[in-house]
C-alpha cells in the first residue's frame, strides 16, 4: 500500500501524508512497511542528527505548508515552525509549577513554545528530603502561558490579514494540564488548535 502524498510548492515535490502530519502536529502515524525503518531513525531522533533531515525537508516545504496552515488556523503555527523558526519560547504569565530543566539536569524541551517536562508530586516525594526546590504543577493553579496569537503579535509576525481572521479567543491564556494518564502522573501540553496533542504528552516522572 502506498502512502498518501501531499503536494508542496517546491518543483511540484510531493510529501507523504505522514510527513505532513509530523510537520503540523509532531505526531508520527503508522505508515506502510517500507517506511518503518526511515521513520524509526531519521524522524524520531532527527534533532540528534547533523544535518537534521526533518529541518532540511521543512526548509524546502515551509512556504506552502505555512500558507495552508495559517489560512486554516490563524493565530497559530505548526509544530515544525516552533521547532525550527520560533525566535524563543512563549512567555509564562502565572500559575504554580516548575519545569524540570530549571531544577534538574534536563535539557530544556518545548513543544509549541511551552516546556514539556514538569515537576510532579511524585518527584517532590522522592527528592524533597534532599532540599529539592521544585514545585509540582498545581491543578487548581496551573502554569499559564501567553497564547500563540499573543506570541506572534509580540514578535510582529501577524499580518493584517491574519489578524483580521483571528478567532475571538485567540488571546486566551493557555495552561499546562497535569493528571493521571496511563497510570502515571504526567503534565500535558494543550495547544489552541483543539484537543491535547497526544504526541506531546510527556511522562513528567520519567
Amino acid at each position: 500500500m502506498k502512502a498518501k502524498l501531499v503536494k508542496t510548492q517546491r518543483q511540484n515535490v510531493v510529501l507523504p501524508a505522514w510527513k505532513m502530519r509530523f510537520f503540523e502536529a509532531g505526531i508520527l502515524d503508522r505508515v506502510p512497511e517500507f517506511d518503518a525503518y526511515y521513520i524509526g531513525t531519521d524522524w524520531i531522533y532527527h534533532a540528534a542528527l547533523d544535518p537534521d533531515p526533518v529541518k532540511i525537508e521543512w526548509t524546502n516545504s515551509r512556504k506552502r505548508i505555512l500558507g495552508s496552515w495559517i489560512a486554516s488556523h490563524p493565530g497559530t503555527r505548526p509544530y515544525a515552525w516552533w521547532c525550527f523558526d520560533a525566535p524563543e519560547a512563549r512567555q509564562r504569565v502565572g500559575g504554580t509549577g516548575t519545569p524540570k530543566h530549571e531544577v534538574l539536569k534536563y535539557a530544556p524541551t518545548c513543544v509549541f513554545g511551552i516546556p514539556v517536562y514538569w515537576i510532579t508530586h511524585q518527584d517532590t516525594g522522592i527528592l524533597g528530603k534532599a532540599g529539592f526546590k521544585g514545585n509540582p504543577v498545581d491543578a487548581n493553579d496551573p502554569p499559564l502561558f501567553e497564547s500563540q496569537a499573543a506570541y506572534l503579535a509580540r514578535h510582529g509576525l501577524l499580518s493584517d490579514r491574519e489578524t483580521a481572521a483571528l478567532p475571538v479567543n485567540a488571546f486566551d491564556l493557555e495552561a499546562i494540564v497535569c493528571g493521571k494518564y496511563a497510570g502515571r502522573e504526567q503534565a500535558r501540553v494543550i495547544v489552541k488548535t483543539g484537543s491535547p496533542v497526544s504526541g506531546h504528552t510527556r511522562h513528567s516522572a520519567a
